[in-house]
């Protein structure tokens, strides 16, 4: 017997009881409110940083730029599908203020915790479902997500999508497909309005209504009408907007945003591609050992089984997504978060071991990015006042070009981007937009 397998009989032999979790946080609401009380912990330094993370920056800015007319892709132009800067747009139309994305992300972050909880309990109980919440919240720090990158909200969609599929499997392998299969689906769509890469996730979801209606013996109609209906569900999102695009005589602007620009796209320098995947690894391999050690110990039973592959594939898909776009910056691994803290809560769930190899993950993830440094941010705030007030005090009533700065200047100083190529270019580094003040 390898010491490998010692440690994995040891842990399925460790004492899994209730606790405190099952006696003081049975009720939904409570684990939620828990969950959101997490995520604002993690995050409040943060807020009313303007310069935060270039990305989202320039999303607000899109935002509010589509408030005043701007036309994304025409007037404006990014790689990132329109529903992200819808919801950007909708947020501005809130408030103006940089704590308005950031508060929504926040909600969005801690519901997304909520539905990984939702997910995992059903097989590691309370404690392995808030643990795997909270790990996801934890996380999101060392990989850049704690602010508004796509991911954040994105991902509430497609583990949405996932939960809904869950809950609808027992029917779907009767072939009865419900309204569940198909708002899974539809919830897909949505993903990939705000993220390409959210298609292979999309994709494996919609293999599995279809491997569960194949095994099923329904008959050929209602399974070949499911498949269309999934199809048309998950793609209607994308098409409608490239038909409103192309409606108003603006298709090539948006074709070539979203693909022709992307196969052109250059590469890194093998060097930089490979600093980029080792970082990567670096800060995710905590929650990969955790997520492989769950997979492990799961139960036999039946339904645990086929909930592994399940989970396993799933995270085998947004690898894949990860792959697809090969610059390896550190958030494009946020993805990866809800399957692979899903996988991780049989272990979370067992009450010493679970606390214990949580706390060290959330330990690990203060180490990367710690949530408290409010002096870093006031620094960062002070600096974004500075540059505001300097432009202000030269402004002759001309334009304002952003070359090689913060996007949101452009909003502070009330000011219109002279160019649809607004986004700082490739020289200005990310790690340095991202967390240091100007």
């Amino acid at each position: 017997m390898t010491a490998f397998s010692v440690v994995v009989r040891w842990l399925e032999n460790f004492p899994d009881t209730p606790g405190s979790c099952q006696r003081h946080l049975l009720q939904s609401w409570k684990q939620f409110a828990l969950l959101l009380l997490t995520g604002l912990l993690l995050r409040a330094f943060t807020f009313g940083d303007p310069n935060l993370h270039v990305d989202e920056a320039f999303y607000f800015l899109v935002g509010q730029e589509m408030h005043h007319g701007s036309i994304p892709y025409v007037d404006i132009w990014d790689r990132k599908p329109l529903g992200l800067f819808l919801i950007y747009y909708f947020i501005a139309g809130i408030s103006t203020s940089v704590l308005a994305y950031q508060i929504v992300a926040w909600l969005f972050a801690s519901s997304t915790a909520m539905v990984i909880n939702c997910i995992a309990r059903r097989w590691a109980g309370i404690q392995g479902g808030l643990l795997a919440g909270a790990c996801y919240l934890a996380m999101l720090g060392p990989l850049e997500g704690f602010g508004g990158q796509t991911p954040v909200f994105y991902n509430l969609f497609i583990a949405s999508g996932a939960l809904l599929l869950l809950n609808a499997w027992p029917e779907l392998e009767k072939g009865q497909p419900t309204w569940r299969t198909f708002a899974a689906m539809a919830l897909c769509g949505l993903a990939i309005t705000v993220k390409q890469t959210a298609l292979f996730e999309a994709s494996f979801f919609g293999l599995f209504v279809i491997y569960c209606m194949a095994r099923s013996g329904a008959p050929a109609v209602r399974t070949g009408a499911t498949i269309l209906a999934c199809a048309g569900l998950g793609a209607l999102p994308f098409l409608a907007i490239g038909t409103a695009y192309c409606w108003n005589r603006h298709w090539h602007a948006w074709w070539h945003a979203m693909v022709t620009s992307n196969v052109a796209k250059l590469g890194q320098p093998l060097a930089t591609t490979a600093h980029n995947s080792l970082v990567m690894f670096a800060r995710l391999y905590p929650v990969l050992a955790l997520s492989f050690a769950g997979l492990l110990i799961a139960n036999g039973e039946a339904l645990e089984r086929k909930a592994n592959w399940f989970i396993g594939l799933w995270i085998a898909a947004a690898t894949m997504g990860v792959l697809s776009i090969p610059n390896f910056y550190t958030h494009y691994a946020l993805p990866l978060l809800v399957p692979l803290t899903i996988a991780s809560s049989p272990i979370l769930g067992r009450r010493d071991v679970g606390v214990f190899l949580s706390t060290l993950l959330v330990a690990f993830s203060m180490v990367l990015f710690n949530p408290t440094a409010r002096g870093e941010r006031e620094q960062s705030i002070q600096s974004m006042k500075k540059l505001t007030t300097a432009i202000e005090q030269h402004d002759l009533g001309g334009g304002l070009l952003v070359y090689d700065g913060p996007p949101q200047l452009y909003a502070l100083s009330g000011k219109r981007p002279l160019t649809p190529l607004s986004f700082p270019p490739p020289s200005q580094s990310l790690d340095r937009a991202k967390r240091e003040p100007v």
